[in-house]
């Protein structure tokens, strides 16, 4: 198997994304002393590296070098990229995302955020929702913090309005406790309304909007 093009360095603590099917997208991570903010593209039907499509030189924000981040496919067009560990052994707590077809990265600035992140897991939902779980909040490798460094706070990245529906259900599940004829709501809403209120832990925090 021979592949072309300019493939990115060894690194480790790396993030990766699929989108469209084919298109393998790996942004930063750590290389020997540096945590870099490149990012490489591999089509898995060429067989072929894009070479950097971080492009400092535009005079255009981009993200900084880290690992320990996620990188999550939205869409067929966009990679969100959220938190990780700076060059300054520092926790982030910057969103940011890239558009595939502009070759472009922008700062999500909706909502100032104050979670920093690292050695998270990240998921899209069916409603356009990306779901930042677990992970780190301190420096880890910093011995002298006495307090443990591990969370199970809940972020919510918002990238759309909340449909009708999911309207209707927050505000069922909220008072839930007052209704006297949720019986008479359809099955399927009613196991969606059970299961929401059984498994509702921890603090969630919303970003990109309400």
């Amino acid at each position: 198997m021979v592949v072309q093009g300019t493939a990115p360095l060894p690194r480790a603590a790396h993030a990766a994304a699929i989108l469209r099917g084919h298109l393998v997208f790996v942004f930063g991570g750590r290389h020997q002393l540096r945590r870099t903010n490149d990012l490489y593209c591999l089509d898995m039907e060429t067989l072929k590296w894009s070479g950097n499509l971080t492009k400092e030189e535009d005079n255009e924000p981009v993200p900084q070098g880290r690992s320990w981040h996620t990188l999550t496919p939205l869409g067929q067009d966009y990679l969100v990229l959220y938190g990780g560990f700076n060059q300054r052994n520092e926790p982030l707590s910057d969103c940011w995302w890239f558009d595939i077809n502009k070759r472009k990265w922008r700062q999500i600035h909706t909502v100032p955020c104050d979670k920093p992140r690292l050695w998270h897991t990240a998921i899209l939902t069916p409603f356009q929702e990306i779901i930042i779980c677990g992970g780190c909040t301190e420096n880890i490798l910093d011995h002298s913090i006495v307090a443990d460094h591990k969370t199970s706070d809940i972020i919510v990245l918002r990238f759309s309005p909340k449909s009708l529906y999911r309207l209707c259900l927050d505000y069922l599940a909220h008072h839930l406790e007052s209704l006297n004829d949720i019986n008479e709501l359809p099955h399927n809403i009613q196991s969606v309304l059970l299961r929401r209120v059984s498994n509702t832990t921890g603090h969630h925090t919303t970003l990109g909007g309400s």
